[in-house]
């Protein structure tokens, strides 16, 4: 019988976790800054950083069930013709990709074909220089955070941008459940 007993509370632990007994964890992530290096129109475009978001995450991200990331986007512009008002936001698992090409810290691909809309995580109207809130989730995003690996992207939908303005994601938590 006494060896019974842990392997009671073991079971009760993994079945909890398992029916969101267990509250999200809470997990504070680093700013995202995404400097873009090239002008661009709502051409059909994703720009990947290079950077990949995830790679520090410990193993036990694995184990996670889903994940919420909530935080400020920024848009910077650098003149009156950056009119950018609305942003796609994209994830890969891999740098890898047909149609891409790499420029200095940054992976550009095409989207005239639609193929960069498996990695989309949602779009977001902002205006310049203003914070807009932003919540992300979806099974794009959990599975990039188990494996993890994760490389941001961004689609200019409406407006134009210059070379080096910027979007950043900053003041990111994540909200974890196992």
């Amino acid at each position: 019988m006494k060896l019974l007993l842990p392997l009671i509370g073991l079971t009760a632990l993994l079945s909890a976790c398992g029916t969101g007994l267990i509250p999200p964890v809470p997990y504070s992530l680093p700013d995202i800054n995404a400097t873009l290096p090239v002008p661009s129109t709502a051409a059909p475009m994703v720009v990947y950083s290079t950077v990949d978001q995830f790679a520090t995450l410990p193993l036990i991200a694995k184990a996670i069930s889903s994940i919420e990331l909530k935080g400020d986007l920024v848009y910077l512009g650098n003149g009156v013709t950056s009119t950018l008002s609305n942003v796609g936001i994209y994830i890969r698992s891999s740098i890898d990709g047909q149609n891409c090409y790499n420029s200095s810290g940054y992976l550009i691909c095409a989207d005239d074909s639609g193929q960069e809309s498996a990695s989309k995580l949602q779009d977001v109207a902002i205006t310049k220089g203003n914070l807009t809130s932003i919540t992300m989730s979806g099974d794009v995003l959990n599975n990039a955070v188990k494996n993890r690996h994760g490389y941001i992207g961004f689609r200019i939908n409406q407006g134009s941008t210059m070379t080096n303005d910027q979007i950043n994601f900053t003041k990111v938590n994540a909200s974890i459940r196992f």
